[in-house]
């Protein structure tokens, strides 16, 4: 059996590494309202990959749905960041199977993911986390609540959606906690009731996760 050499790659200034990101988004129901499925694919599957290139320069992938949070802690344990960049980049987006509890992952709707995959140097990422940590523009919002409210059943003046990201993801547990405190104080704000504290990734997982990882292309 001939054994594969793994080829190093030479670290320059122009290295781009790339990082596994996420966005978590909290929809909120009406009192009266039974949650939709969540969990629908996109249409088209790049719908969200799309609205990041577009708006952010940075060259990345996103998931073809959202994620459940047991869906995103199984995937984000299982995956090489830089190996699944480079076999799902061409296609645009990361695909993943509709899955069959039904039932479980409806009612799984208080903290949802967004796996998100992207490629840049260590200037580009710097400055593109500055970026994102004051949140999207007022347009940027806008467009991409246009895209996700028809996805989540959102109904306007009855329903609502905080999200926050992208982090990567050795900092997603800060964000979830974060988007928690926001949508506990705006339930506050509105008299609903409070949501139980969003579930977080093992500190032993998020240990294990690779910071950033070179690529050769």
């Amino acid at each position: 059996m001939v054994k594969r050499i793994k080829k190093k790659v030479k670290i320059t200034p122009f290295t781009r590494y790339v990082i596994s990101m996420a966005l978590v988004i909290s929809p909120q129901f009406g009192r009266s309202r039974e949650k939709p499925f969540l969990l629908t694919p996109f249409d088209p599957p790049t719908l969200l990959t799309d609205f990041f290139r577009q708006h952010f320069a940075i060259d990345l992938i996103t998931a073809d749905r959202f994620l459940s949070f047991e869906e995103y802690r199984n995937w984000v344990v299982s995956t090489k960041p830089g190996e699944i960049f480079k076999t799902s980049n061409k296609k645009g987006y990361l695909n993943f199977i509709i899955p069959d509890l039904l039932g479980e992952n409806r009612s799984a709707s208080e903290c949802l993911f967004l796996p998100i995959i992207g490629a840049a140097t260590d200037s580009e990422w710097e400055k593109q986390f500055e970026e994102w940590s004051e949140g999207f523009s007022e347009l940027q919002g806008t467009i991409f609540r246009h895209l996700i409210d028809p996805i989540l059943g959102i109904v306007p003046g009855v329903d609502k959606v905080h999200y926050l990201g992208p982090v990567p993801a050795k900092s997603v547990n800060q964000l979830i906690f974060h988007l928690h405190g926001r949508v506990s104080d705006d339930c506050r704000l509105n008299q609903w009731p409070i949501p139980s504290l969003f579930p977080i990734l093992d500190f032993k997982i998020v240990e294990n996760l690779p910071v950033k990882t070179p690529i050769s292309y």
